[in-house]
């Protein structure tokens, strides 16, 4: 089978319909249909079925579309490799960023990589660290740049840093008058307990910074009364300057884009760090250009030894 005609029920699977993906795939209707008929006539199965003019896969069409996305993936890895090795001058790198940290990180990678390997396109994926995770897995991105421990998957990774997760208050707050001096935590740090009556601001469920946040509310014995739930750390970080309420995050966001408008703070009894790394399927089949941005990256990046939090 041509590697393509994966792609023509991957198609059909984010189109939900023949026609959009034959569109899509710039192939006719018909051919597409008759395809994917004879496909499932090999088979023995249906890959699809229809619901309310929508087509859906099957349990067997989920299990072939796993499969067709990691064929699909290898093979243009496969292709960008070859390239590479014909020109070693040249080449292309898929780097995947949360959204949560894609502003600091970028600015920092970016501007060093491209100085360095002009010839070398870098391609950015950002989204969720679990869709992240998944695509590095899958081989769709070369290198993600993720928390670790992993959710789902084992991957190889090397270290960066480690970041301590923080609470952020506008510094109008009366509250920060309770800070308190603590060895080994980098900022003044505050009991959770004298914010039982604010307003919070937090990261939606399911990333990891309001996995965080949830592990120290529970451990100061209350549910937070929540304002707003976002997904961008800069929206948060804008909106507890204004003054709207309290927020969890990254220590480092703070130093970044430090402020009067707002204070950061250690909390809990241990700090709370994050090991960042960089992640990817395997070290030894990266291609010469993930291995480049690799070494940018850990020029850039230090680790350093704190407690983790997992």
């Amino acid at each position: 089978m041509n590697v393509n005609e994966y792609s023509y029920v991957l198609a059909v699977m984010e189109c939900g319909s023949i026609s959009e993906a034959a569109k899509a795939l710039y192939i006719s209707q018909p051919a597409l249909s008759m395809y994917i008929r004879n496909l499932e006539n090999r088979l023995g199965d249906k890959l699809f079925y229809k619901s309310g003019g929508t087509l859906y896969l099957t349990d067997i069409g989920m299990r072939y579309c796993e499969y067709a996305q990691k064929i699909v993936s290898l093979d243009r890895a496969l292709e960008r490799e070859i390239r590479e090795l014909k020109n070693q001058e040249s080449g292309e790198v898929i780097l995947g960023v949360p959204t949560t940290r894609g502003e600091e990180f970028l600015s920092q990678v970016l501007p060093v990589f491209q100085e360095q390997y002009p010839g070398i396109q870098v391609k950015i994926v950002e989204g969720t660290s679990a869709k992240l995770e998944t695509m590095a897995y899958e081989r769709q991105i070369d290198i993600a740049i993720l928390h670790y421990p992993f959710k789902e998957y084992s991957l190889e990774y090397t270290a960066l840093t480690q970041e301590e997760v923080c609470l952020f208050v506008p510094s109008d707050f009366p509250i920060c008058e309770k800070a308190q001096r603590r060895p080994g935590h980098d900022f003044l740090w505050m009991d959770m307990a004298h914010l039982r009556q604010e307003k919070f601001i937090l990261f939606r469920k399911g990333q990891r910074m309001r996995q965080a946040a949830d592990t120290l509310f529970q451990a100061a014995g209350y549910e937070p009364n929540i304002l707003w739930e976002l997904s961008s750390a800069m929206s948060i970080y804008r909106l507890t300057c204004c003054g709207m309420g309290a927020s969890i995050g990254i220590g480092k966001f703070y130093t970044s884009h430090k402020t009067k408008d707002i204070q950061a703070f250690s909390v809990g009894e241990i700090p709370l760090y994050y090991n960042v790394v960089a992640a990817y399927a395997s070290r030894e089949k990266l291609s010469h250009s993930a291995q480049a941005m690799l070494q940018v990256i850990q020029g850039i990046y230090r680790t350093d030894n704190h407690q983790v939090f997992l």
